[in-house]
């Protein structure tokens, strides 16, 4: 990839980003141009000819003490990156798709933190990339290849990276280009002989462009799943329905997933959609969609659900079936106060049909 690391022209901006990130500390010119430098050396590098998807390596933040798991992709000669997962429930995913698990759409962008380097085509830059790669008078001919930079947080599709996300990421690309480096000489590297272990890299030193790196071994496990936290119910509302003329009767579907549907405007973070779903089982009717938002918790997202689903039916479910035993933990506590078992289910007949139609219709099918 041809380049001009280093050389920028004089320019009245202060911050990359400022529109995009409303709320959040957009990206200086100082740390722009040592992310942009050091993406200029890793493409150099080339890590992902010697290094493959799966080997991956760990960095350790030395102010939050969080590790971030790098993963370097390129090795199929589709997708030029490096992926940073932050924390364990990232981690958790990754290996996931190390492993070939398939996720629902949304399901991924919905639960993953991190940052990311990748490198694409100059026409598949956007607006705001385009004005950094400018500044540094990056080749924008036909067909030169650019960085772009981007964050992962739960509940939103990758973004536009901020100040304190490209320190994160200008470390982790520091600490994998010190590390490859003597790597990629080596035919036999040992640091990834045996299962779940990785070469974990400690920063030595102050931060900043020459900072050293200790490598160690470090054995990674799946971590626990953390117990699901049942949601707080309004005990008003709760009070209004039970003492309301509605009858015990009936069995309802729940399900919870993430529709890939994108919401934001031109200029915001754009946030993943969350659904709950209820139908009466006998009779296939499908209540309202309670549509959440990324700060939600999932079990906020289905009380509603269940809630405004027997305030429209006016009758209390006898049961409530799900697909999921972390949605059974859920619900059980609300479901108690109702009057109701919780119970799980392989499959959810009415849930399914509800679901394939309304994905349809939210993707424009």
């Amino acid at each position: 990839m041809a380049t001009k690391s280093g050389a920028h022209k004089k320019s009245t901006l202060i911050q990359f980003f400022q529109k995009q990130l409303k709320g959040d500390e957009p990206l200086s010119v100082a740390t722009a141009q040592r992310l942009y430098d050091l993406s200029v050396a890793f493409a150099a590098l080339a890590p992902w000819s010697f290094i493959g998807d799966g080997d991956l390596v760990l960095v350790k933040d030395p102010y939050t003490r969080q590790i971030g798991y790098c993963s370097i992709m390129g090795a199929l000669g589709e997708v030029f990156s490096l992926h940073v997962y932050i924390g364990e429930e990232s981690y958790r995913g990754l290996r996931k798709i190390l492993a070939g698990e398939q996720f629902l759409p949304g399901e991924f962008f919905a639960t993953h933190r991190g940052v990311s380097l990748e490198f694409v085509r100059i026409s598949e830059a956007g607006g705001p990339d385009r004005e950094l790669l400018k500044h540094f008078q990056h080749p924008m001919g036909r067909g030169a290849v650019a960085p772009i930079f981007r964050s992962l947080r739960p509940g939103y599709h990758p973004w536009h990276i901020s100040e304190p996300e490209a320190v994160i990421l200008a470390r982790c690309v520091q600490a994998v280009l010190a590390f490859c480096s003597p790597v990629m000489g080596d035919p036999d590297p040992p640091f990834w002989k045996k299962e779940d272990v990785y070469p974990l890299l400690v920063p030595v030193d102050d931060d900043g462009p020459q900072q050293g790196f200790t490598v160690q071994l470090m054995k990674v496990t799946d971590p626990p799943v953390e117990p699901p936290i049942a949601p707080v119910v309004d005990e008003a509302r709760l009070g209004r329905i039970l003492a309301g003329d509605h009858s015990l009767r009936g069995v309802l579907e729940v399900d919870h997933f993430y529709s890939g549907t994108v919401i934001g405007d031109h200029n915001e973070r754009k946030a993943i959609l969350p659904v709950a779903l209820v139908t009466d089982a006998e009779s296939g009717f499908l209540f309202p969609p309670e549509l959440g938002t990324p700060w939600q918790s999932r079990g906020e997202v289905l009380a509603e659900a269940v809630l405004k689903a027997i305030e429209g039916g006016k009758h209390l479910p006898r049961e409530i079936r799900v697909n999921n035993a972390g949605f059974k933990t859920l619900l059980d506590s609300l479901a108690q106060r109702l009057g109701a078992d919780v119970k799980v289910v392989k499959r959810l007949s009415g849930i399914e049909r509800a679901k394939k139609s309304l994905l349809t219709m939210m993707q424009g099918g």
